[in-house]
């Protein structure tokens, strides 16, 4: 009886040094996650064609998440060099796997003897269809393209999904971003005209102003304006880069627009000064409308004051409590 005792003794002892073991070694994991800094990078790039990437990597690079635009969107994720998830490696599969379906249709003997007998007789139908003075070449030329549809198919068959979302806002960003240089060149007029359209809606902006009236005169909304500048603003002190490379030729035959840039670069300088780096931005007045671009943003940010300042800030009642006054002012 007394040996069974001294063995569950022993068990149990076992049992505490490996739960202590465990906590400890979560800890140890919790600790450095949230105080061992979280590296950024984010390259733009605009030439001949529109090309993006952002990377976020973390203790010595042993994970690092890649996220780049390159005639398409991809996507990696490495742990110690090795990749943990690839966004095109599960589109190709699915890709592949349409594909396969796509051309097993015809799978018993029967069914693809019926199908070569109804190919078979819809070419003699168009055969007999055609005059006589029509060329061979034609005939030829209006049978289906077998490869062209394959082609239609895999395209149909692409990202699915956010992969997809992200994937489509790349590609509109590669088309369309002359046109937002435009927008913000010509923002000042833009702005008239949004003010023209909003005297139309009074009512709507009468009803919006009451709105944030009464929440603003609120009490308490002093209180949870200065406790959200004061949690949000550490927080984004947290992203400001370490780092800002900036390369801008832009060309434009509209001197209004070439003005615009130097005004908009000389705006941004006390911003760019205090950050290391080097910024450089020609504007010309040319024929042709263009523009080359290298941007390099690198930093690093550190998880744990983020969530701390997070977590207080949402765990304060005034705030919490001004939250569920704004939702319901909002119904």
């Amino acid at each position: 009886m007394i040996t069974f005792l001294e063995i569950l003794k022993i068990i149990g002892i076992v049992l505490l040094v490996l739960v202590a073991l465990i906590v400890v070694l979560l800890a140890v994991i919790l600790l450095v996650t949230c105080f061992w800094p979280f590296g950024y990078e984010l390259i733009v790039t605009k030439h001949e064609a529109f090309d993006a990437l952002a990377r976020v990597h973390w203790l010595f690079r042993i994970l690092k998440i890649d996220v780049w635009y390159e005639e398409g969107l991809k996507a990696q994720a490495k742990v110690f060099g090795k990749v943990v998830y690839d966004l095109n490696a599960e589109d190709e599969e699915e890709t592949s796997e349409t594909v396969d379906i796509q051309e097993s249709v015809p799978s018993s003997g029967s069914t693809a003897a019926e199908y070569d007998k109804a190919e078979i007789g819809t070419i003699a139908e168009s055969k007999k269809e055609q005059p006589a003075e029509t060329d061979q070449h034609e005939l030829i030329s209006s049978k289906p393209d077998k490869k062209a549809e394959n082609k239609k198919s895999k395209s149909r068959a692409g990202k699915k999904g956010f992969g997809r979302k992200l994937d489509e806002f790349f590609y509109k960003a590669d088309t369309k971003i002359d046109e937002i240089l435009d927008f913000l060149i010509d923002l000042p007029e833009k702005a008239d005209e949004l003010i023209d359209k909003a005297v139309g809606k009074a009512d709507e902006i009468i009803d919006t102003i009451d709105y944030y009236s009464r929440l603003m005169s609120s009490s308490g909304t002093e209180y949870v304006w200065e406790v959200t500048k004061k949690r949000f603003g550490a927080i984004l002190k947290q992203f400001i880069p370490k780092k800002l490379d900036l390369k801008l030729d832009y060309r434009n035959d509209d001197p209004c627009k070439v003005v615009k840039v130097w005004q908009y670069y000389a705006l941004s300088l006390p911003i760019t000064d205090m950050i290391p780096g080097k910024v450089e931005v020609t504007s010309k007045q040319t024929e042709d409308n263009s523009y080359e671009l290298d941007t390099k943003v690198s930093g690093r940010f550190y998880l744990g004051p983020i969530l701390w300042h997070a977590g207080i800030w949402y765990m304060d009642k005034k705030v919490r409590g001004f939250i569920r006054r704004a939702k319901r002012e909002g119904k």
